[in-house]
């Protein structure tokens, strides 16, 4: 299933001529110079919804990927490890059947939802153990796919197909979560309870079939409008602010925390081989992210144009 990466952007140009210049690029690749490396290596920005057709559009870029020694994601999805603190790993410790989070009427609501859009019982989620925050997450994940006409066979998120072909190239692939891992995610304060994500599905599909609009789905329309930046490399990257919701769970230990633990390992990695460091946009952005903190440690962080690009309608 794919992630949903939440990005909203505002501007804001209030310090160094450095920053404020490059705050809106072009790009979602990043070239890190300087400091003593011989050889450069590249950040590049993903963006969970988009795969390998957006890619494979992306033919300047795959050279860089090309002529670097190893791939470094979020995680290595290649390891197994069952210690990486990512939500994706993670066992949710409160799990409740649907029955149990549903009224009877949103029960027959949700399924008869879930049926329009494919073969999919409550109960086999059940039997699954198929936790109410990632069901709400597959579901505003289909219906941002559809309205952003995102093709069908995206299934496979860019960072997981990136890490498939450096292992058919025989690449190093290397994950940060691995290597210096957070303290464990708390789903229940990222989510809310099971009861308060049901309330949340049931919005959202109440907004997709009837246009109902609450605060939590005024957010997220305007987050969908920075997908579309995101496809045209329109980023801002917002080098001088702090992410919005800065102090919520999902920012503090998603974003930041992670960050934090990320820079302690990075500049290793980037002194011993040349890398493709491949990690969701958001990880890029915000003086808090990794362009920022490598250029606080001596790097030297620079856009690279991406143009002359076969872009494909996704």
């Amino acid at each position: 299933m794919k992630k949903i990466v939440i990005i909203i952007c505002t501007c804001l140009f209030n310090t160094t001529a450095t920053f404020c210049q490059d705050s809106i690029p072009g790009t979602l690749l990043w070239e890190v110079s300087g400091n003593g490396l011989k050889q450069p290596s590249y950040l590049f920005g993903t963006n969970h919804l988009f795969g390998s057709a957006f890619w494979n559009s992306l033919m300047d870029v795959q050279s860089y990927f090309n002529n670097v020694d190893a791939i470094v994601g979020e995680f290595n999805s290649k390891s197994g490890s069952e210690k990486i603190a990512t939500p994706e790993n993670e066992n949710i410790n409160t799990y409740v059947k649907y029955d149990s989070i549903f009224s009877a009427k949103d029960y027959e609501t949700l399924q008869n939802y879930l049926f329009g859009i494919g073969d999919i019982p409550l109960n086999r989620l059940d039997s699954a153990k198929f936790p109410a925050w990632r069901l709400y997450a597959f579901i505003q994940g289909d219906y941002i796919n559809k309205l952003l006409k995102i093709s069908g066979n995206e299934e496979q998120a860019i960072d997981f197909y990136l890490q498939d072909l450096a292992g058919k190239s025989g690449k190093e692939i290397i994950g940060l979560d691995n290597l210096s891992p957070t303290k464990k995610i708390d789903n229940s304060k990222i989510w809310g309870s099971p009861q308060q994500i049901g309330t949340s599905i049931m919005a959202l599909v109440d907004y997709i079939q009837n246009g109902t609009i609450t605060p939590e789905i005024s957010r997220m329309v305007e987050e969908i409008k920075t997908f579309e930046k995101y496809r045209s490399f329109e980023i801002n990257y917002q080098f001088t602010s702090s992410p919005p919701y800065k102090n919520t769970a999902i920012i503090q230990q998603l974003l930041i925390d992670r960050n934090k633990a990320w820079i302690k390992v990075l500049p290793d990695l980037l002194r011993k081989k040349r890398n493709f460091v491949a990690v969701g946009i958001m990880h890029l952005m915000y003086k808090e992210g990794l362009i920022v903190q490598l250029r606080k440690k001596g790097f030297k962080v620079t856009p690279v144009k991406m143009e002359n690009l076969t872009l494909v309608n996704q």
